[in-house]
Parts: structure tokens; sequence; C-alpha cells
């Protein structure tokens, strides 16, 4: 009987990144197996957030016994992304591989130098209905726009209408800070 098989492998230029900066991540298909695999297929979690490098996409292709497709594509980091970890997934499935293979890769992203994160809170009776992260420089106070806290919003099927008169300034600082903003139900 024949022994359908693929292996794949995820890897990235970086294990560290800084806001602004390129991760160039690599998916190396391989058919380890002893018939040809059809209808190819990778999905990623980074997907809809990269740019291929040249032809690449991920698009089902075909692989001969033996045979190895690699897929580049790019992800710029964005500001969102100071702080944390991005975890990237990938699985592959053929017409002939019916449980996915896996592999993942993680690259820390720096946090922002000389910078903090204002967390404003959306708030309804005490419990927040959204937060919105502002990133800001370190050193300066920063006042709640009508962007974060808008006069009315809708979420959840609910309109919210702002009741604070007078939006907040968070002091001058370099602590990442929360804020909030009360709403009441329209």
């Amino acid at each position: 009987p024949s022994n359908p098989a693929l292996s794949v492998t995820k890897t990235a230029d970086k294990t560290g990144a800084s806001v602004g900066e390129t991760i160039t991540y690599t998916v190396t298909v391989t058919n380890i197996g002893d018939v040809a695999l059809t209808g190819v297929t990778v999905k990623d979690t980074m997907a809809g957030k990269v740019t291929f490098v040249g032809e690449d996409s991920f698009e089902s292709f075909d692989l001969d016994v033996g045979e190895t497709k690699s897929i580049e594509y790019t992800y710029v980091v964005t500001t969102n992304d100071a702080g944390k970890t991005i975890t990237n997934d990938v699985s592959v499935t053929s017409d002939e591989v019916k449980t996915p293979v896996q592999d993942r890769v993680t690259v820390t992203i720096k946090a922002l130098e000389g910078m903090r994160i204002i967390t404003v809170n959306r708030v309804h009776n005490g419990n927040t209905i959204v937060s919105i992260p502002v990133t800001v420089p370190d050193g300066e106070a920063y006042t709640v726009t009508d962007a974060d806290a808008p006069a009315a919003f809708d979420n959840g099927g609910n309109h919210y209408i702002r009741i604070d008169a007078t939006l907040p300034t968070v002091p001058a600082g370099d602590e990442d800070v929360s804020v909030d903003v009360r709403y009441a139900l329209d």
C-alpha cells in the first residue's frame, strides 16, 4: 500500500524584532511519502497580514515524491505588537494527507523605547465594554480624544452615550496606565 506523507517547517529570519522591522517567514513543505500529493493546502495564522515574496502564495499545489516547496513572506511589526510575542502557526494538508501537519515559530517584539501605552477603557456600570490602547511618548501628558472615547458608540447591539463631560488627562510619566471613561446605555 502507498504511504502518503508530508512534512512542514516554519522559520523566521529573527527571534526578536522591534516596531517597524520586517520579519521574513519561510514555510517549507516536503513530500516525504511514496506517492505524489495533490491539492496541498497551507493554512497560516498570519494570512491576510503578510506580503508574499515573488510569486509565492497560499494557493494549493501538487508535490511529487521527494519534492519540496518553500513559501516566503514578510510581515512588518506594528506598534500593536510592541512588548508581545507573535506566535505564527502553520498547518498543511493534501488530498491524500487529511490530518494537518503543523509547525510554529515565535518572534518576541521589544517594547517601544521611550513609549508607554495608555489604555482607554469605555466603561458602563463599572464594566469595561471596549479597551483602546494608545501609544504615547514617555514623559508627555496625554488627553483622551474623541477617537479614543467618542460621544457615542455601538457595541454588541447596544448604543452607549458618554456621560463624562470632560475627557481625562493622563499626567506625564513613563508607566503604562489605564483610564476609564464612563458611558450610559441609550
